[in-house]
């Protein structure tokens, strides 16, 4: 790399599938420092074996998503089972610089239900009308 001199610009852009965030030209100041610094956004790759997602405006099973890839800020919605109402519950959680965290609620299926029993994921039943309230072992704070 060589140095750059007051006024000089440089033209940034990322690698296949990263996203660039910030000015793609930034500019030598008379400080010696940059007018600005981009940063290039890792993908994701949704984690789960077995199950199915929403993801780019369909309802997909995670096999069928070739390449396992999603976008930094993109969300992608994963199904939790509300187990006392007997009905399935969307929630989703966004890619973020590699990293795309698994819901909490989300538990992957066993090969047997996958395969066999596949009707009865929660994504494939009934949608909750509301998400499941909160634990009743939290309590309200005190106002």
């Amino acid at each position: 790399m060589r140095e750059h001199g007051y006024k000089e610009k440089v033209k940034y852009s990322c690698n296949e599938h990263y996203t660039l965030e910030g000015e793609a030209e930034i500019q030598c100041q008379n400080t010696g420092n940059w007018s600005s610094k981009p940063v290039c956004r890792a993908p994701c790759t949704v984690g789960i074996k077995r199950g199915r997602i929403f993801y780019n405006a369909r309802k997909i099973w995670i096999e069928d998503l070739k390449p396992n890839r999603v976008i930094h800020r993109e969300p992608v919605v994963f199904y939790c089972m509300n187990k006392v109402d007997k009905c399935g519950y969307p929630v989703a959680s966004t890619c973020n610089d590699g990293n795309l965290p698994i819901p909490d609620c989300f538990e992957e299926p066993g090969k047997l239900d996958y395969n066999l029993r596949s009707k009865n994921l929660p994504s494939e039943i009934r949608m909750c009308v509301a998400p499941p309230a909160a634990s009743p072992t939290s309590s309200p704070r005190p106002a």
